[in-house]
């Protein structure tokens, strides 16, 4: 697999390929055949292609609800909402490097 610039932003980069090496050069360099032309590439923009097997099982699809309102600590310790305690804005605490400025607008 090669990896090539994208067309359609400047920093993104996208995996292509496979191609078929043709030889290792010196440098961690190689020769590869690209469509049809021969290319030499680092190896920092090659990446190995692994074939996917045809026994392999299918992922399993599973479906998630994301709620804003959800807190995935109080299920664990299995409380509901309900009787989980709330933080109100008068519980919280700042660290020093918090200016006072902030910690007031942050309280509301």
């Amino acid at each position: 697999m090669i990896l090539q610039p994208d067309d359609s932003s400047k920093l993104g980069a996208h995996w292509k390929g496979p191609f078929h090496v043709i030889r290792r050069c010196e440098g961690n360099n190689y020769e590869l055949q690209v469509n049809g032309r021969r290319a030499m590439l680092h190896i920092n923009s090659l990446r190995k292609f692994h074939e996917v097997e045809a026994e392999a099982a299918p992922a399993e699809t599973v479906n998630v609800i994301v709620s804003d309102d959800f807190d995935p600590r109080t299920e664990a310790l299995g409380e509901t909402a309900d009787s989980a305690p709330q933080q109100g804005a008068g519980q919280l605490k700042f660290a020093n490097s918090c200016r006072p400025n902030n910690a007031r607008q942050l309280r509301g």
